[in-house]
């Protein structure tokens, strides 16, 4: 897997896309926030391996839930998370093994979708303006 070249292409588009993500933040919090934003990518990177050396989709989608639970909870909009998802499904084709790059897609569509219910659902007004 091409793991270095997912996070940082996934990262250098979120900040593309959010600039006011490292507004206000003096240079040494700009690098504390780009390395949360890298740990987190390889985190997702992580429980999409697991997931499909496990084969069990729940695995992702307990994840998914998780991740949006804690996030949520500390004012981060729902639509960032299906953001980076969608960065990652995107990214994904070409820099892992043919194998698994299906099963990962799938497994963060599945995801996606599950996140899409729940703001759907009221669980969160998000509307993609908020920062992380």
């Amino acid at each position: 897997m091409a793991r270095e070249t997912i996070i940082r292409e996934v990262v250098g588009e979120i900040y593309d896309a959010f600039p006011n993500l490292l507004e206000d933040l003096e240079e040494q919090e700009s690098e504390q926030e780009l390395e949360r934003l890298q740990q987190e990518n390889a985190y997702h990177l992580d429980n999409l391996e697991a997931t499909y050396e496990m084969d069990n989709i729940e695995f992702f989608l307990n994840y998914t839930e998780w991740l949006d639970n804690v996030l949520t909870s500390r004012n981060v909009d729902r639509y960032m998370i299906i953001d980076n998802f969608e960065r990652l499904q995107r990214l994904i084709p070409g820099n892992v093994e043919e194998e698994e790059e299906g099963a990962y897609v799938m497994y963060l569509e599945s995801a996606i979708d599950l996140l899409k219910e729940r703001q759907d659902d009221g669980d969160d007004e998000a509307d993609g303006e908020e920062a992380w």
